[in-house]
């Protein structure tokens, strides 16, 4: 007998690519806004000082995690509707 088991994820996964945009810190973690766009840079604590408010080209996994309305109807809070992350994320400063 096969067996598969897995669990169920609200994260989609697309593909590696880079994105370049403002590097900023934010109270969810590093982060670069790009085209109307906030992606939070994975497993890092901040951006360092010579990054903040500057251009940066970060490549890596995006991953949009959607954040749907609670089902109750409370209010709760959060992040953002939805939101996406960058894992595996390297990056270059843009002069």
């Amino acid at each position: 007998m096969l067996v598969i088991a897995g669990c169920a994820s609200s994260e989609i996964d697309t593909n590696t690519i880079t994105i370049t945009g403002q590097a900023v810190n934010r109270k969810g973690g590093p982060a670069i806004h790009s085209e109307g766009n906030v992606y939070f840079i994975q497993n890092e604590p901040y951006w360092d000082d010579k990054y903040v408010d500057k251009q940066v080209a970060v490549t890596g996994t995006v991953t949009f995690v959607p954040n749907p309305e609670p089902e109750d109807g409370n209010l709760v809070q959060r992040m953002s509707a939805s939101y996406y992350t960058i894992k595996k994320a390297t990056w270059v400063l843009k002069e």
